[in-house]
């Protein structure tokens, strides 16, 4: 990974030292060679996937039209992981990502836990949101003093203002657009991953164009 540029030794053993201390991940020696040691995902990574599936599946199925997934869940768990895979390949081989084009998403990647900041922004109502820092913190594991940071850094690029003393935090109009745009964009590659996987065709509304407005 380090020789492919995507991540530097030090950050993949820190992720890897966080994932085994969650209970996601199980270090194991490997069969075929004593010297080396494998990471063997486990349920709980497992069911996080599925989670993440079926919070994204409202959406994909509002775009795309999907033969019936199985109800079954260990079905979706897998569906789920194989999507995680494919995505982790196309990385490798292309080095695709899902924030290309999107450097200020890819700012938040890279600092602890800002991809969960980014999507509690991107839930905004217009251009407000709000972010309750000794809330984000316990659920995501770090201190209140992390995410003050990160707002303040946003902040200082102009994405967004925080409200003195309070919780509010005013999205601008350029960065509220795009973080629309990378959720859309989110939702269009799973989208587009399942109908491969699976069949099904595009939903209507994107099947017809839209009707010219006539002039008044």
């Amino acid at each position: 990974l380090e020789a492919g540029g995507m991540a530097s030794a030090t950050r993949v053993r820190t992720l890897v030292d966080m994932l085994q201390h969650h209970g996601a991940i199980e270090i194991v020696p490997s069969e075929r060679d004593r010297r080396s040691l494998r990471l063997v995902p486990t349920d709980l990574l497992h069911d996080t996937h599925l989670v993440w599936l079926e919070s994204v599946l409202p959406a994909v199925t509002e775009m795309f039209v999907l033969p019936p997934l199985q109800a079954d869940r260990e079905a979706l768990r897998g569906l789920a992981r194989r999507y995680a895979t494919s995505i982790m390949l196309r990385n490798l081989m292309d080095r695709f990502t899902i924030f290309d084009g999107f450097p200020e998403v890819e700012t938040f990647m890279n600092r602890r836990h800002g991809y969960l900041l980014v999507l509690e922004l991107a839930c905004h109502d217009g251009l407000h949101t709000e972010v309750r820092r000794a809330e984000a913190a316990k659920r995501y594991g770090v201190s209140p003093a992390h995410i003050a940071t990160l707002l303040a850094d946003a902040e200082k690029k102009g994405w967004l203002t925080r409200v003195p003393r309070a919780s509010d935090v005013e999205l601008s109009s350029w960065f509220a657009e795009r973080l629309d745009i990378w959720v859309a964009r989110e939702i269009a590659i799973v989208g587009l991953w399942l109908q491969t996987k699976l069949g099904g065709q595009q939903g209507r509304l994107l099947e017809q164009p839209p009707k010219p407005i006539a002039a008044e």
